[in-house]
């Protein structure tokens, strides 16, 4: 079978890798998977930010039991209890302080991994719940 496709207008992908150091990030994705190894594992898609408001996309992947320490950090930082179980999509939203470290060319380009969250980030940049103004009707008679 031949993929058909039209190539006008396509551009060369150019992937941006921030300098090691510290960022604001957000989990925006985050799904369970089995490593190659056969053990559970959470994959999550992270964008990180830089003060200049540019955004890389970073993939963190939290096995278990080795890496589970970056898990009961993710909650310490976003105020989540952990006690060995999560319901994972509350970490969706969440934004933490990371610190990123860059993945030496091989096989790919340079690239940004998170090699530490080190954070929590001020209230005011967590989302807010909405909260409900109790209806006040003077018509009611008692």
């Amino acid at each position: 079978m031949t993929f058909n496709f039209d190539a006008t207008g396509v551009e060369e992908k150019t992937f941006i890798c921030f300098p090691a150091g510290e960022y604001e990030a957000e989990i925006v994705e985050i799904k369970q998977q089995v490593s190659k190894k056969g053990n559970d594992m959470l994959k999550l898609d992270i964008d990180c930010y830089s003060n200049d408001g540019k955004k890389v996309r970073v993939f963190d992947y939290i096995v278990a039991p080795s890496s589970l320490y970056k898990l009961k950090a993710i909650c310490k930082f976003t105020g989540i209890a952990f006690d060995g179980k999560i319901e994972e999509q509350l970490l969706k939203g969440k934004r933490v302080f990371v610190k990123l470290k860059i993945d030496p060319e091989g096989e790919y380009p340079a690239r940004n991994s998170i090699a530490a969250y080190i954070g929590a980030c001020s209230q005011k940049q967590q989302p807010q719940p909405e909260t409900t103004k109790p209806i006040i009707d003077d018509d009611i008679p008692f």
